[in-house]
């Protein structure tokens, strides 16, 4: 879509539904703007904390109204070219937006981010606007940016979602054996450590061009891990689950990255798993230690109304021995519509 196509297209009205990501992102596209559409949102994201983004913008010069700290806010002003500061340690998305937004200002620009957290989307950001014809130079503590580029019309392929393809591959680990299609190797997305969790905790893991195929460890038993998913908040959901069918205690890090996304994780997925009969410690510094066990009744599981939470969910009642419940289960629909089919056909329920 051109450039001109989206501006035209946040005069209107337009929904972010319940994606933080884009709502960044339309922020910062938004505020090198004079003028500013109308936008609804749904769920989950109006109860997510939009201060990190708030302080933000008006440090790049843009006046920003909250009442709650959250949605719904104002915007007015444009963004100003110059030397930030910028925290990183809470999120990417912002300062992708940033990477984004910054190039179409009148004049260069340098970020430098303070305690930077997934650094591998940041990497993917500058990747695809290269494609686009726009130039980010990193720096020693950050990047610098050309102002006055412009973006320029190309045929981009979108290469298949690892974070999405994550729950179908712990399946694969799991029982039986599965192949997920449209996955590069190579990619710089965070969440391609999946593969060497799964590598980690005995699960064959084979690639054939962009398909990777996993199957159960030959011995039938899935290893205790210790895994830093600080980078791939994400993916802490369906690893929580392969470390509940673990043999032994599992200690997952990197729960500061839970806490404002669709639910707050940490305790979401500790209820998950609660339910499903482990024992699960958060009590120590941005580490979850998850011990097995077992529930010998009917297990419900609250998603919180979080797409992660959900399919987790239904990967782990794959290999439980009680009915599970899931409530909200159409959340799933925020980051991928086809999940129950897809996972329905596996299942063949």
């Amino acid at each position: 879509i051109g450039m001109k196509k989206i501006c035209d297209i946040c005069n209107e009205v337009f929904d972010t539904k319940s994606s933080t990501r884009i709502y960044c992102y339309d922020c910062s596209g938004e505020s090198t703007r004079k003028d500013y559409g109308t936008r609804k949102h749904q769920k989950t994201i109006l109860r997510r904390n939009m201060t990190e983004l708030i302080n933000v913008l008006r440090l790049l010069g843009c006046e920003v109204n909250s009442v709650t700290g959250g949605l719904p806010l104002s915007l007015r002003g444009s963004i100003v070219p110059g030397e930030y500061k910028i925290d990183g340690s809470k999120s990417s998305q912002i300062i992708s937006a940033l990477l984004m937004a910054l190039p179409l200002c009148s004049g260069d620009s340098r970020i430098s981010v303070e305690n930077p957290v997934s650094r591998p989307y940041i990497d993917i950001t500058i990747q695809v606007l290269s494609e686009f014809g726009i130039d980010i130079y990193p720096t020693v503590d950050g990047y610098s940016i050309r102002g006055s580029q412009a973006y320029v019309p190309t045929d981009y392929n979108i290469e298949g979602d690892w974070s999405s393809a994550a729950p179908f591959l712990v399946m694969g680990a799991l029982g039986g054996s599965i192949t997920v299609s449209n996955l590069n190797p190579n990619s710089l997305q965070a969440d391609r450590v999946i593969v060497d969790i799964l590598k980690n905790i005995g699960a064959d893991v084979m690639f054939g061009g962009c398909r990777c195929s996993v199957s159960a460890p030959l011995s039938g038993i899935i290893k205790s891990f210790e895994c830093d998913l600080t980078d791939s908040p994400d993916l802490f959901p369906v690893v929580a689950v392969l470390a509940f069918y673990a043999n032994g205690v599992s200690v997952l890090k990197g729960t500061s990255r839970l806490a404002n996304k669709e639910s707050d994780r940490a305790v979401s997925i500790k209820c998950m798993l609660e339910q499903l009969g482990a024992q699960v410690d958060c009590s120590r510094n941005d580490l979850m230690v998850i011990v097995p066990g077992k529930s010998d009744r009917e297990i419900i599981i609250d998603s919180y109304s979080d797409h992660r939470i959900a399919m987790a969910a239904a990967i782990a009642a794959i290999q439980n021995s009680q009915p599970v419940v899931l409530t909200e289960s159409e959340c799933v629909y925020k980051s991928y519509p086809d999940f129950w089919t897809d996972y329905y056909s596996i299942t063949q329920y």
